[in-house]
């Protein structure tokens, strides 16, 4: 059995792009067994981290195979609002074909959505406040569906 200071050992002595590279190729090799699947794109703020000397919280965008229950890859941020930065060069990392990416309101951008479609994917977006005239239009767009199916009978 290794000990906790033998990993850390070996981890520390990995150059750090080039593992995330690797790792990244090892698990888009599974990740392209799951087509179909749900990928979970969101962001986090991992607040222990500036209480540990840091001077300020770690942000990380992560993508997650819910199938396989997998983390397919990471970007950090400065700051929440950099997420939006984030997505893209996370989704590029990314096989993506066929799967379904889900992303939490923040990342309901026109650019992000192409960027899915790019990569032969579908998406789900959540719409919130933060986008008052879209929000009222796919409300508009639901309503009016609504009655052209209680109209016609659909």
């Amino acid at each position: 059995m290794l000990s906790h200071d033998a990993l850390s050992d070996f981890f520390s002595a990995l150059e750090h792009k080039k593992f995330a590279e690797c790792f990244l190729n090892g698990v888009n090799g599974i990740a392209t067994k799951t087509a179909s699947e749900v990928v979970a794109v969101d962001g986090k703020t991992i607040r222990g981290y500036a209480s540990q000397g840091n001077k300020f919280p770690l942000h990380i965008v992560t993508a997650f195979c819910t199938k396989n229950r997998i983390t397919l890859g990471q970007q950090a941020v400065l700051d929440k609002g950099n997420e939006l930065t984030a997505i893209p060069q996370l989704l590029n990392l990314l096989t993506l074909e066929k799967c379904i990416v889900t992303l939490d309101a923040i990342g309901c951008q026109k650019n992000i959505a192409e960027k899915i479609i790019d990569r032969k994917a579908n998406y789900i977006l959540q719409v919130k406040n933060n986008q008052q005239d879209f929000k009222g239009a796919v409300e508009r767009y639901l309503q009016l569906k609504d009655c052209q199916e209680n109209r016609w009978g659909n």
